[in-house]
């Protein structure tokens, strides 16, 4: 029967157990249904008070020893058996929600065979179930066969109120006012705190089935974390997909989401990262640099590739869809190797080219000898004109393969500025007469040193300025050496480079240019022989990094030894001095030659005793008769009248040298650059963009820099760099890869940068009629 309120609950249940119709008193179990949990504490206050004791189905055989025990019908009949009076059967309805129809039937049936003694025909037991109605109803009372005369069948027709329970089916440790642990506390759940929603958490009913679910408690399953975060946090993670074996990155999502009160992905990874837009932020640097764990970066990897369309992140994208793990040596592997696997687009392989730049050279992140042994094999095998566009010049395989195949990259200024700055030219201050002569030779030298061998170029040239010891003194005396030069205290500090041949003036220039210097090169002679014991600097730091490195090494290796003598040179040498930002002045005493090594000569002519530095030269002995011959030219110390034949070409005076050598007189050996070096006044510059807004259809940044810069441009959107062009009155960019929005350029030249905010216009372009 249905009651429609609570004092007609209490009315009826006074009728009821004064009632003497026989069915009534013989058979005293009777089901009061509700349609609100938080009623049944009203009704068993309401039949305490009628003196009825309370069975707490919650503290039952096993909850009364585990609290995640699980009771089944016939420990709950037999628990009511053994109670004598009127008894309040509660905290059943949720327990039973898990039982089967046959196991529940069986509880009912049982219930209702009940009978009351003689002795005690007004006995009544009171069973409480929070819904479960219609479950009964289908399962026992429209069912049943005997009628027995009375309806024990109580509806409470009160306002109908639903607690949603999320049930948990995965391991998460949760905690909380509307967390249920258990089973206990599920069964008793109209004892806590009135709450629409909870979270039951229970190991013995992940496992179980609940059979019914109604409007009055609705059991909802929650088998992943990502049904968890939705369903109960209301947070979208649907770009990042469940998998198993994720499940540690899961809860760790979800505790991170508990405590930070973010409703998404995207606005998580804001804040830890102090990001305005995860769109526009630089993941590489994140994910190498700033990530602390695997959880980090599957958050990173996920987002990035699933929660992005951005065209500039084309590439990490990728490389985070192919990567199986979460680790920085993965993503990096991937990103050197993933050309070599499959084909990439110019605009990917650009985009490729400024993550490992950010990699390698922003972020430090040395290069794995696997990676550089993989590329070694890659880059010796495969065709040149197409490893051109792959190379970045990061490696030393790469800067090996460079050496040999510069024609083929145009871009070599931004794959290896070292070695462009190597063959670049310079300009020198000499009143020698020969200056452009020695210069002309020294760049043919260089390009020789990168061919890795002596064109007839270079022999020409050489035979013109030291056909003999006459013309080779000629231009050698018209030159002044180091120490007359730097005679004045012209700079802040002096420092001499062992080793640094004019060869490397042009790197050197470059290199502080770069570095907010402004760089004069002048052209100088070492003295004779061309060693370091003759050209001594009392009292100056001497770097010897780049004469140690030749002097160190068994026999010259091509192009291994260039590589690495620009790479001394370029980041060993140079920037310690550059970070102090003050004048300074770069001496040297002597330069090198590779092309008198046996790689390149066979030819020793002459059996002198005292050789020295591998046949360069050698000293002659009092009285020792001088020869006479094309090849060598005889040197007399004036100070110490001791007497030298020095090499005046790549032949040896006795042995032949096995490494690169100095001692003679070719050019590469005696002429060595003195520079000197000022930071760069600061020149403010004044930016014009020809239009602050640009069209979609036609993305190309354009703007002028007054006064003129001498140096080009470089401007920086996001993660991207690129070089500008000149054409006309404006510099210009173009900027592919960048979809409609507001953008902020940085505009560079050395000593200068600033920051211009545009617009790339979307949109369909309207005509005219």
């Amino acid at each position: 029967m249905n009651v429609t309120g609570f004092d007609e609950l209490a009315a009826l249940v006074n009728q009821d157990k004064a009632s003497n119709v026989p069915s009534a008193t013989r058979y005293p179990v009777r089901f009061i249904f509700v349609k609100d949990v938080w009623t049944v504490k009203n009704i068993v206050e309401m039949l305490k008070q009628r003196s009825a004791m309370v069975v707490d189905v919650s503290n039952v055989f096993p909850l009364n020893f585990s609290s995640d025990g699980f009771p089944t019908a016939s420990t709950l009949l037999q628990e009511i058996s053994t109670q004598d009076g009127d008894l309040v059967v509660v905290s059943a309805g949720n327990l039973i929600r898990f039982w089967s129809d046959d196991e529940f039937g069986l509880l009912v049936s049982s219930l209702m065979e009940f009978e009351n003694s003689l002795r005690t025909p007004n006995r009544r037991i009171y069973v409480i179930l929070e819904g479960l109605a219609e479950r009964f109803d289908a399962v026992f009372w429209d069912k049943r066969r005997r009628h027995i005369g009375i309806d024990p069948r109580w509806v409470l027709d009160s306002p109908r109120s639903t607690v949603r329970v999320n049930m948990l089916r995965f391991d998460y440790q949760i905690n909380g006012r509307n967390v249920l642990p258990d089973v206990k506390s599920l069964a008793g759940l109209w004892q806590g705190p009135k709450q629409n929603e909870f979270i039951c958490c229970s190991q013995t009913l992940r496992t179980k089935t609940c059979y019914c679910s109604d409007d009055v408690v609705s059991f909802i399953d929650l088998d992943t974390p990502p049904e968890f975060l939705q369903k109960v946090m209301h947070i979208d993670v649907s770009c990042i997909p469940y998998e198993k074996g994720e499940e540690g990155f899961w809860t760790e999502l979800i505790d991170e989401f508990r405590n930070t009160k973010l409703h998404s992905v995207r606005t998580l990874l804001e804040k830890k990262y102090n990001l305005n837009n995860a769109e526009e932020a630089n993941w590489t640097d994140i994910f190498v640099s700033k990530s602390k764990n695997d959880y980090e970066r599957w958050v990173i990897k996920n987002f990035v590739v699933r929660c992005t369309d951005d065209d500039a992140l084309e590439f990490v994208r990728l490389t985070f869809g192919a990567m199986r793990g979460m680790s920085v040596e993965e993503f990096v592997e991937q990103c050197w190797m993933s050309p070599f696997q499959e084909t990439l687009s110019k605009e990917l392989l650009a985009q490729r080219f400024v993550v490992l730049r950010d990699i390698h050279t922003l972020l430090g992140k040395r290069v794995p000898i696997q990676i550089e042994r993989e590329l070694e094999e890659k880059l010796s095998t495969g065709d040149p004109s197409t490893l051109a566009p792959l190379v970045t010049g990061i490696t030393f395989a790469e800067r090996k393969w460079l050496v040999r195949n510069r024609e083929l990259v145009k871009d070599l200024k931004d794959k290896y500025s070292a070695l462009h700055y190597y063959l670049s030219d310079v300009n020198v201050v000499s009143d020698s007469r020969f200056t452009d002569k020695l210069l002309a030779y020294i760049n043919e030298y260089k390009r020789c040193k990168l061919r890795n061998t002596i064109t007839d170029e270079l022999e020409s040239l050489l035979e013109d300025l030291n056909k003999d010891e006459s013309s080779f003194y000629e231009w050698y005396y018209s030159l002044p050496t180091a120490a007359k030069l730097i005679g004045g205290d012209i700079c802040g500090s002096l420092h001499w480079v062992d080793g640094l041949g004019m060869e490397f003036a042009s790197l050197v220039c470059k290199k502080l240019e770069e570095m907010g210097y402004e760089a004069e090169v002048h052209l100088a002679r070492a003295n004779l022989p061309s060693t370091t014991g003759s050209n001594m600097f009392q009292g100056i730091e001497r770097i010897d990094a780049l004469d140690s490195y030749i002097h160190g090494k068994t026999t010259y290796q091509y192009p291994d030894d260039l590589v690495k003598e620009l790479e001394l040179v370029a980041d060993e040498i140079l920037p310690p001095l550059a970070s102090l930002k003050k004048d300074f002045c770069l001496v040297s005493d002597h330069g090198f030659t590779v092309f008198a090594c046996n790689k390149f000569q066979k030819v020793h002519k002459f059996k002198f005793e005292k050789v020295r530095d591998e046949g360069r030269y050698a000293e002659l002995d009092p009285g020792q008769k001088v020869p006479h011959d094309e090849d060598v030219v005889v040197y007399e110390d004036p100070e110490s009248e001791r007497k030298f034949v020095l090499a005046l070409r790549h032949i040896s005076v006795s042995q032949t040298p096995k490494r690169e050598s100095h001692g003679g007189a070719t050019p590469e050996e005696v002429l060595v650059p003195v520079i000197f070096a000022r930071v760069a006044k600061k020149v403010e510059y004044e930016v014009e963009l020809e239009t602050p807004s640009i069209s979609v259809r036609n993305r190309v940044l354009r703007f002028r820099l007054k006064p003129e810069p001498k140096a080009v441009p470089e401007v920086v959107i996001g993660s991207n760099r690129y070089e500008a062009t000149r054409t006309k009155d404006w510099f210009e960019v173009s900027l592919k890869n960048l979809r409609s929005g507001d953008y902020m350029a940085k505009i560079t030249v050395p000593g200068f940068e600033q920051e211009v905010q545009f617009k790339v216009k979307g949109g369909i372009e309207e005509r005219g009629l």
